[in-house]
């Protein structure tokens, strides 16, 4: 039987997995008893060898830490593996918070809600609106990890994301800072970006970590993903200007300069983010910044910093309020605290000392504790029974009356019984009435906002002054198989005559029939369309490199990864061409600018329901 006492902490990242043994005690009081660390060294973007390396890590750690069969273990998934949203709630009274989150949730996590694993918390609100923020992954992969850690005979307990689990152990180490802050979280492919204005709470993630400062060195010196990662724990350091490289050896001035331009743009990642934070979530600017994270260990990475973003930065310590235990050296933790922030959140989180509570559920986890629900009514149940048939018995034998009386009562509960399973089954077929309700206000919603949000990614993404753009058009029928040219139409008319005519491009003209008949007007009218891309057209400023501007759209928008509602993939996963995607005219070009076309691809199509044009 595990200790109630004792809580494990593990934090499963790109390339390194921690964790923690913590000991309570007294009123919540935490202790870390002792903690391990384990770097995986593989390229983090071969996803396939990663759970293979994940499972040998943790064995390693449990041996280590001596972490028995059957302990309960709480754990971090990185910021890669998931989408976190901040959804505005309208202010209803007596309304279903968690009825309204998932439909908000079904509208901005950009996967089918049953492929997913969810969660959510309320924000403090000081007005009419509530804020809360959204946490999703995909189940298929929580549910893969899940399965190495309870293959090594742990039971999963409860599971928290990087983000919240990095803001609740700030807000546990520094409870008397209210000024705005900013978390700087650089992991191995992300870098989390976590702002602190009093009771705010706001997060982002950018895909650019440790890996993209490896790969740059692998690219510059033409060499593997592991001789460059070899080379940048043992060389590497971050120059502060060119006029620092004076003095050192040859070689390593030449690799400090070549981390320092990968590191540059991360920096003005981050600058674009608080720019975002300050314009559209109405935010302070902060005025100080804490460093965590494997990124943060390379040599000058928080001088760089200070200097690039213009506030003061110090290494985040998460230890304010947790005890050290004598197994746990104390000049290591020292050294290492500002990397134990995930696990010390994550044990914060199981002793109820966290501001934000987010548990993301496994799929064998949730069955086994609807299991749990259901037991002690499965054992009254059964004792109940066996009470029943022991009085059964009694009154056989006292006397028939009796014996007749009891059964009298039997079948007034199962009568009773048989008209409340009539209401169960009324209310089911209301309830079922109620989902195809909601699910035709998902669609309308869907059509609604989809456009929108598409917009707002695009502007908050990719917007530059090289380029404007002239025209956003709803696309229909585009094939991404197709490499000639780009496919499809748009679904929008460039004229039409009256006011009552429709906008929207009509149907095509009925098709003959295998019998050779046309299909009639109804037909057609209820012929359906899905945009399945957006196309924009604009210019570009040719001196500022024309086309590679349009590209340069692709990529950052690609940069959103799986949280974008845009794919640049086929579908067998391959990308597309540069043909299927941009097109340039240059009958419309000049020396200036070049006229270009775009296609974003969506990874959801937007339904519309044709109308008929009007005579």
């Amino acid at each position: 039987m595990s200790d109630s006492r004792q809580i494990v902490s593990l934090n499963v990242g790109a390339s390194r997995v921690t964790m923690g043994v913590f000991t309570r005690s007294g009123k919540n009081k935490l202790t870390l008893s002792r903690y391990g660390t384990r770097s995986m060294g593989y390229d983090p973007s071969d996803e396939s060898m990663r759970l293979g390396h994940v499972g040998e890590a943790i064995g390693e750690l449990a041996s280590e830490l001596k972490i028995k069969s059957g302990t309960p273990i709480n754990y971090v998934v990185s910021g890669q593996s998931v989408f976190i949203r901040f959804i505005k709630l309208p202010p209803l009274e007596n309304a279903d918070v968690g009825q309204l989150v998932k439909f908000e949730a079904q509208q901005q996590v950009p996967f089918p809600i049953d492929e997913v694993i969810w969660d959510y918390h309320l924000l403090p609100s000081d007005g009419l609106e509530q804020e809360a923020v959204l946490v999703a992954i995909k189940a298929d992969e929580l549910n893969a990890l899940d399965n190495i850690v309870e293959g090594h005979g742990f039971e999963t307990a409860h599971v928290d994301c990087s983000a919240s689990a990095l803001y609740n152990a700030y807000r546990d180490s520094y409870p008397s800072e209210t000024d705005p802050v900013m978390i700087i979280d650089i992991g191995a492919k992300t870098t989390d970006i976590i702002y602190c204005e009093g009771n705010r709470f706001f997060t982002r993630s950018v895909s650019l970590g440790g890996v993209f400062v490896t790969s740059a060195i692998a690219r510059e010196y033409k060499t593997s993903f592991q001789e460059a990662e070899q080379v940048k724990v043992s060389k590497g350091l971050v120059s502060m200007t060119n006029g620092q490289t004076e003095g050192m050896p040859q070689d390593v001035a030449a690799l400090a300069t070549t981390i320092r331009n990968a590191m540059t743009r991360l920096a003005s990642e981050i600058q674009r983010t608080t720019n975002h934070y300050k314009t559209q979530i109405h935010g302070n600017a902060p005025v100080k910044a804490y460093l965590c994270g494997g990124g943060a260990s390379l040599a000058y990475t928080k001088e760089f910093l200070e200097e690039r973003l213009g506030i003061p930065v110090a290494f985040f310590n998460p230890m304010h309020q947790i005890g050290v235990g004598p197994q746990v050296n104390v000049d290591k933790i020292s050294a290492e605290a500002y990397m134990l922030g995930d696990i010390i959140g994550v044990a914060l989180n199981v002793a109820n000392r966290e501001s934000i509570s987010i548990d993301l559920v496994p799929t064998a986890v949730g069955r086994r504790r609807i299991a749990q629900k259901k037991l002690p009514k499965v054992v009254a149940a059964v004792a109940m029974a066996v009470i029943g048939a022991g009085v059964y018995t009694w009154a056989m034998f006292e006397s028939a009356d009796k014996a007749q009386s009891v059964l009298s009562k039997i079948e007034d509960q199962n009568s009773q019984i048989s008209g409340l399973s009539q209401q169960i089954a009324k209310n089911k077929t209301a309830i079922l009435q109620l989902d195809k309700q909601l699910e035709q206000y998902q669609k309308l919603t869907f059509q609604r906002y989809g456009y929108v949000s598409a917009i707002k990614e695009f502007v908050t993404t990719a917007a530059s002054d090289s380029f404007w753009i002239t025209d956003f058009l709803p696309w229909i029928n585009y094939d991404p198989e197709q490499t000639a040219s780009i496919s499809g139409k748009t679904l929008i008319k460039d004229t039409f005559m009256t006011e009552k005519a429709s906008s929207i491009v009509p149907p095509e003209a009925p098709q003959k029939n295998a019998t050779g008949s046309r299909r009639g007007s109804a037909e057609a009218k209820e012929a359906k369309y899905e945009v399945n891309a957006i196309v924009l057209k604009g210019y570009a400023r040719s001196a500022m490199g024309g086309s590679r501007i349009v590209q340069d759209i692709q990529g950052k928008l690609a940069e959103n990864g799986d949280a974008s509602l845009f794919s640049f993939k086929k579908p067998d996963g391959s990308d597309m061409e540069a043909s299927q995607i941009i097109k340039e005219d240059p009958k419309k070009s000049n020396s200036f600018v070049k006229q270009f076309e775009l296609v974003l691809p969506l990874k959801q199509p937007l339904p519309i329901k044709a109308q008929e044009e009007n005579k």
